[in-house]
């Protein structure tokens, strides 16, 4: 059964296997760096891919699809939650992406009596810190809303480079434990990596992932679960291959079969890895009533192999993977219904992978949960008939180095250049742009930028689909237009009228810079400006120190993001301001001393305590709904205090484990926050923080750590410290025992 049903009644239950067989099957297979010329029905020549070319012709093929990013991680999690990445307003940085807040798709679909599974590449983060690849792999794939799981970790050029099973490493043996080996080592060491680290140790484990099949074992393994599984109830599979993400690893059958090099070969892997689970579709009765969906992460990486046999891999699009052009985010989009899509159909309706979900929830009759995909549109109309008008009419196209809006035919971006690493004029990555044949007007034939290059980009892709020209100084009007609405969508906290400026730290800052009020370095040369109401502060090597020295914080708000922090060296007053975390932290560095924050603080999207020496209490009002972790660095007896009034926080309380061993943080709740959730990110039990229950705390849902390891969710009800033990949570976690812990709304 359905994990997610088990808190249902008995009634619902029953009423959800009697529709089981009316629903239909939901499958969605994603390729990894697949371009938009990488495939035989998208125009490719030089491999073959008949699989996905067979699989186009009973289907719909769009040729206008988009990835939310030219990068992999933020459009899976587009796909899994119909929502833009950006949104979470935290960078990728390896930790567990979804919220409850922000249901899923397996979760939505899970829920209505589906069985959710998934095969290959997660890359939607482990944990809340710091992973022990060694223990239970949590939050990961099974919280996100899958029943179960078998696939890699990460993308097969990051560590650890084995499989995972569930929340387990495939293969591990307790007596050779798998140990990360961090970039800075690998070089010391004269190894050699893809920038991000290897992995040694569990040999068994590292034997049991061999590179050159991943594909192939991951189709053989949804192969092999299509045949075995019970008809009895709705599925919904997830199929993520790796291919042909670096490194280029085809097995030696698929070795110099293509008329492309190693890319082209890794290629016809690829087609073939498809094949297996079509043909399991097919041999299994799940032929008809399926729904299928194939397509690819972002654009591809020029590579050698492909580019000096003529294999263009974005087509004639300009720009590749990481870029905010339309070569880092138009896709191969292909999707097939017997009986309900019209075969060997061909559709220029504008798309995003983000529509997923909200079309899905259509075409199965299965409603959106409430607060899920607020950023997904329902196309079913124009899968259903693909010679109708599109549906979406505007698109944030998000780069590595920046993000740009298409509306109605027209793509604006506010910066020169790919917003990505093609033609950067500082960093070396991949192919060059002359050898790729690229041509744009604002570019010499070898990429660098001409002296006369308008400040921003203006492209027709309606009439000009290759970017070849930019009209930025044609179209005023546009302009203005589309600037307004892209900095409504992702622009800084607006100022109301007559109210000044919005401020932002300079981006050439002094690094690690002691910034205060009134009389230090805002950036470099500046003054911290005075007159404005709105700051935001998203540098985070750019240190803002002692908030409040010189006298109350003097706006109406202050935002760190991007990890940016504020360092207290004392009190900090907000005055009448708020502090808005959008993905920043608040660290204490008045060495054994209490450091005090005071005024209004919003949560908007998770962000960090880090208490670095002596305590640090908050003694301002919370609000807001995103995740709060609290944590210590590398000092023993730290303690976080959490005082201030609850304004209506609805998020977790995130309790992390500390920097080294042996240093537990002690955090002390003075307030009930009967709508906000605790829990732990439990790795390592002499890091373990400690609960204090000195009174009476109140939190809508709480996980504790257990005495055997894993995790106890208390149910609703009230606890002292003998009922904490009775249920099985882990003595580390709490002390003080005179308190009491209520536990439900």
């Amino acid at each position: 059964m359905n994990r997610f049903l088990k808190a249902f009644p008995l009634v619902a239950v029953m009423g959800l296997g009697a529709l089981a067989a009316q629903k239909p099957n939901v499958v969605v297979i994603l390729a990894d760096d697949l371009g938009y010329g990488d495939l035989g029905c998208y125009g490719a020549t030089k491999v073959k891919t008949p699989n996905i070319d067979a699989f186009a012709q009973q289907g719909v093929r769009f040729t206008d699809a988009h990835s939310p990013s030219g990068v992999c991680q933020p459009s899976r999690y587009a796909v899994m939650a119909g929502r833009y990445n950006w949104r979470r307003g935290k960078p990728w940085d390896g930790t567990y992406m979804f919220s409850e807040k922000h249901p899923t798709l397996q979760q939505m679909l899970g829920k209505a009596g589906y069985d959710t599974v998934m095969f290959g590449k997660w890359h939607n983060g482990i944990g809340h810190g710091p992973v022990d690849f060694n223990k239970t792999l949590n939050p990961g794939p099974l919280d996100s809303g899958f029943d179960y799981f078998f696939g890699t970790p990460r993308s097969h050029n990051e560590p650890p480079q084995v499989f995972v099973e569930n929340d387990r490493v495939v293969a591990l043996d307790p007596n050779d434990p798998l140990r990360i080996i961090e970039h800075k080592e690998v070089e010391e060491r004269g190894l050699k990596d893809w920038g991000w680290g290897l992995s040694e140790g569990a040999a068994a484990a590292h034997k049991a992932r061999p590179e050159d099949e991943i594909d192939l074992i991951v189709a053989e393994r949804a192969a092999d679960y299509l045949k075995k599984r019970s008809k009895k109830t709705p599925l919904f599979l997830y199929v993520a291959f790796v291919a042909p993400h670096v490194p280029l690893s085809p097995s030696e059958q698929f070795k110099g079969t293509s008329e492309a090099g190693v890319y082209g070969d890794f290629l016809q892997q690829l087609d073939a890895a498809m094949g297996t689970v079509l043909k399991a579709l097919k041999n299994n009765g799940y032929d008809k009533n399926t729904l299928v969906i194939f397509t690819s992460d972002n654009g591809a990486v020029y590579m050698r192999s492909a580019v000096e046999t003529g294999h263009r891999q974005n087509g004639e699009l300009l720009g590749q993977k990481t870029d905010a052009w339309c070569g880092g985010n138009q896709v191969p989009f292909i999707v097939r219904w017997p009986g309900k899509i019209p075969m060997n159909r061909t559709s220029d309706a504008f798309m995003s992978h983000t529509d997923v979900m909200a079309t899905v929830s259509a075409a199965t009759g299965v409603p959106l949960p409430k607060g899920a995909a607020e950023d997904s549109l329902n196309q079913w109309p124009v899968w259903t008939n693909p010679s109708g008008e599109s549906i979406r009419n505007e698109m944030v196209y998000t780069g590595i180095f920046g993000q740009g809006l298409y509306y109605k035919g027209w793509v604006y971006y506010p910066f020169q250049g790919s917003g990505g690493m093609t033609a950067h004029p500082t960093q070396v990555w991949g192919q060059s742009y002359k050898s790729t044949g690229m041509t744009n007007s604002d570019h010499h034939a070898d990429g660098t930028l001409r002296a006369n290059a308008p400040g921003a980009q203006l492209y027709n892709v309606k009439s000009d689909p290759g970017q070849t020209t930019n009209v930025y100084g044609q179209n005023p009007e546009r302009i203005s237009a589309m600037k307004a609405r892209l900095d409504a969508l992702i622009g800084p906290p607006k100022t109301p009228p007559g109210d000044g400026s919005t401020f932002s730290t300079s981006s050439n800052a002094t690094k690690k810079a002691p910034v205060s009020w009134n009389n230090a370095v805002w950036g470099n040369p500046a003054q911290v400006p005075m007159s404005g109401n709105h700051y935001v502060h998203d540098q985070k090597d750019v240190w803002l120190l002692a908030l409040g020295t010189n006298g109350p914080f003097p706006g109406k708000t202050l935002t760190l993001k991007n990890d940016a922090s504020i360092w207290l060296t004392g009190g900090g007053m907000l005055g009448k301001g708020q502090l808005i975390l959008d993905g920043g932290q608040i660290q204490n560095r008045y060495s054994g001393r209490n450091a005090v924050l005071l005024g209004r603080v919003r949560v908007d999207a998770p962000s960090k305590i880090l208490n670095i020496d002596g305590s640090l209490e908050l003694k301002a009002g919370l609000s807001g709904e995103g995740d709060l972790s609290l944590s210590a660095f590398q000092q023993a007896g730290t303690s976080v205090i959490i005082s201030g009034a609850d304004q209506g926080y609805t998020g977790t309380f995130v309790l992390s484990d500390s920097a080294a061993d042996e240093v537990a943080l002690d955090v002390d709740f003075a307030t009930a926050f009967p709508k906000a959730g605790l829990n732990f990110e439990s790795r390592n039990s002499s890091r373990m923080p400690m609960l204090a229950l000195k009174e009476t705390l109140r939190f809508a849902e709480v996980s504790m750590p257990g005495e055997n390891g894993g995790m106890v969710k208390l149910p609703n009800g009230t606890y002292r410290a003998d009922d904490l033990k009775a249920a099985g949570v882990s003595g580390l976690a709490y002390r003080n025992l005179e308190g009491t812990l209520i536990v439900g709304k």
